[in-house]
């Protein structure tokens, strides 16, 4: 899932190094989403953010990646999808995102704070800590794996 203009370059990546390309689905505007359908056809599925809340009538996404994109949302919308997330995934969250992007201060608290509350997995902030040092402060990004509690 992410905005309609960039899902191109991420399906295409997918297509290209995929045991089957035909296995990939891409959204476009104006698609009539079936999700049922389309899971039942396509490995790959590559929905735009407008179509977010279909994710609910699936209830079964083996596996989500977000990257570098929770660090650039308010609270409001990383509580929202980590919550559809928590919903609907029945295997593993793939977060690699900073705390906050240096540019956001719309962000108000640390990603990793709230991250928990959804998910349990690892590493933590302490880890993280150990492994940065004062440099933790710079907003490094972390990789986070968990599945929904």
């Amino acid at each position: 899932m992410d905005f309609p203009e960039t899902l191109f370059w991420s399906a295409t990546y997918v297509a290209l190094n995929c045991d089957n390309p035909e296995s990939v689905y891409i959204c476009k505007s104006g698609d009539v989403i079936e999700l049922e359908k389309l899971t039942a056809e396509y490995r790959y599925l590559f929905l735009p953010d407008y179509a977010a809340e279909l994710i609910r009538t699936l209830n079964r996404l083996d596996l989500v990646v977000n990257q570098s994109s929770f660090q650039e949302m308010t609270v409001e919308q990383v509580r929202y999808y980590l919550s559809l997330f928590s919903e609907s995934v029945t295997g593993w969250l793939y977060s690699h995102n900073a705390d906050r992007d240096f540019m956001n201060v719309e962000l108000t608290c640390v990603l990793s704070d709230f991250t928990g509350e959804y998910f349990t997995g690892g590493p933590g902030r302490a880890f993280y800590e150990k492994l940065y040092g004062a440099a933790m402060n710079s907003d490094p990004k972390q990789l986070y794996l968990g599945t929904p509690i």
